[in-house]
């Protein structure tokens, strides 16, 4: 694991190729979305270091009303579709793993996004988009 980007309750990382982003339970959702935005997105750029990377948010330790907060507006941000290969969001009950599925689904993003309650199955889909991705890049 490489040195982290954040603040107090927001932390990013690299590891094995893997931007890692956890959330803490001391998070303020009253941040304005801009300066959230501005964060993820700077963390993000840095870690990638000029390439795409897939992401995994960590939530678990967020109630449902600030991870569906949180996770609304993450999907909704269009600069941090541009930057990241893939999203993996693990969640801490399968009543937020069903409700972000539902949303994913039905959403219109071209963008691999999927729902977790672990950890080592959201690494292994991070790790597969990254191989695939990888593997059509050289190909051409």
């Amino acid at each position: 694991m490489e040195d982290g980007i954040g603040t107090d309750h927001i932390k990013f990382w690299v590891d094995e190729n893997i931007i890692y982003c956890k959330v803490s339970c001391g998070f303020d959702i009253n941040y304005s979305k801009l300066e959230i935005e501005k964060l993820f997105i700077e963390a993000i750029s840095i870690l990638s270091d000029g390439s795409y990377k897939p992401i995994l948010f960590n939530f678990e330790e967020l109630n449902n009303l600030h991870s569906k907060k949180l996770f609304r507006f993450i999907n909704n941000s269009t600069e941090i579709k541009n930057i990241v290969l893939s999203k993996a969001f693990i969640v801490s009950n399968y009543y937020l793993k069903h409700l972000f599925s539902f949303y994913v689904m039905f959403s219109n993003s071209i963008l691999p996004i999927t729902i977790f309650n672990g950890k080592e199955m959201a690494v292994e889909f991070c790790n597969k988009n990254n191989l695939f991705f990888n593997a059509v890049r050289h190909d051409n």
